[in-house]
C-alpha cells in the first residue's frame, strides 16, 4: 500500500530499501515495480532513442544518490538504467571523487567496483575526446552541400562556427555543448541541412552512449529490461 506502482511519486531510499528487499527474498511484483520506478530517470532523460517513452520520472534524482544507484543497479543486473547514470555521474564527479569514494545519502561511505571506476573514467575521457570530434564533425560535413547558394561564405560561416564551439564547449561533453545554428550567417539551404546532420548527430551519440562506458548495445539492453519485468 506505501509503495505504489510507477507513475505514483516516489523517492529513491524506498525505491533502494524495497528493492533490496524484493531482491533478496525474491519478491517478484516488489522487484518489477521498484526496477520500473528505478528506470523512470532513464524514460525521463530518454538516453534511449529507439524508445518513445514519457516524459516523467517517478521520484528526483539528485546527484548525492547517483554512486548509490550504480551500486544498486550492479547488485539487481539493471544494466539497461547505467548508461544514464554514468553519464551524469562521470560529468559531475572528478576522478579523485570517484577514486577516493562518496558519503552516501544515509550516511556511509561507499566506494563503486574497479570495474566501474574504470568505465566511467574511460568513458568520460571518450566522451572529451573522440567522440566531442566525431559529434562535430557533422558542422563540416558534407563540405559541399547541394542547394547551396553562396558556398564560399557559407563554407567560411560553418568553419568559424567549428571555431567558436571548440573555444567554448569547456569540459561539457557532446550533448550539452551550446550550437546555435539559426544563427549561423549560411543561406537557408546550409542550415536546414546543418541541423538534419545536427539531429542525426545526437542520435548516434545516444546510440553509442552504453559503448562509451564498456556496456552491451541498446538492443540488448532492451532485452535485458523486458526479461526482467516480463
Amino acid at each position: 500500500r506505501f509503495f505504489k506502482p510507477y507513475p505514483a511519486e516516489t523517492d529513491y531510499p524506498t525505491i533502494e530499501g524495497v528493492l533490496h528487499l524484493s531482491n533478496k527474498y525474491q519478491v517478484d511484483s516488489l522487484r518489477k515495480r521498484s526496477l520500473v520506478h528505478l528506470g523512470s530517470v532513464r524514460l525521463f532523460e530518454e538516453e534511449n532513442p529507439s524508445k518513445i517513452v514519457p516524459r516523467k520520472t517517478s521520484w528526483t534524482a539528485a546527484i548525492q544518490y547517483l554512486p548509490s544507484i550504480i551500486i544498486l543497479c550492479r547488485e539487481v543486473s539493471a544494466l539497461w538504467i547505467l548508461p544514464t547514470v554514468f553519464r551524469y555521474y562521470a560529468q559531475l564527479y572528478d576522478h579523485r571523487t570517484i577514486l577516493g569514494g562518496h558519503m552516501s545519502f544515509d550516511g556511509r561511505r561507499i566506494f563503486l567496483s574497479q570495474e566501474d571506476q574504470l568505465a566511467v573514467l574511460t568513458g568520460a575521457r571518450v566522451l572529451h575526446t573522440r567522440k566531442m570530434s566525431e559529434f562535430l564533425d557533422f558542422i563540416w560535413y558534407p563540405q559541399e552541400i547541394e542547394g547551396c547558394k553562396y558556398p564560399v561564405k557559407c563554407l567560411i560561416a560553418r568553419n568559424e562556427l567549428r571555431r567558436t564551439v571548440e573555444r567554448t564547449k569547456g569540459d561539457n561533453f557532446p550533448d550539452d555543448v551550446a550550437i546555435n545554428l539559426d544563427q549561423l550567417k549560411a543561406c537557408r539551404g546550409c542550415k536546414a541541412a546543418l541541423q538534419k546532420s545536427h539531429r542525426l548527430a545526437v542520435e548516434t551519440r545516444q546510440q553509442s552512449m552504453p559503448e562509451v562506458f564498456g556496456l552491451p548495445d541498446w538492443k540488448t539492453l532492451d532485452a535485458m529490461e523486458a526479461s526482467a519485468l516480463e
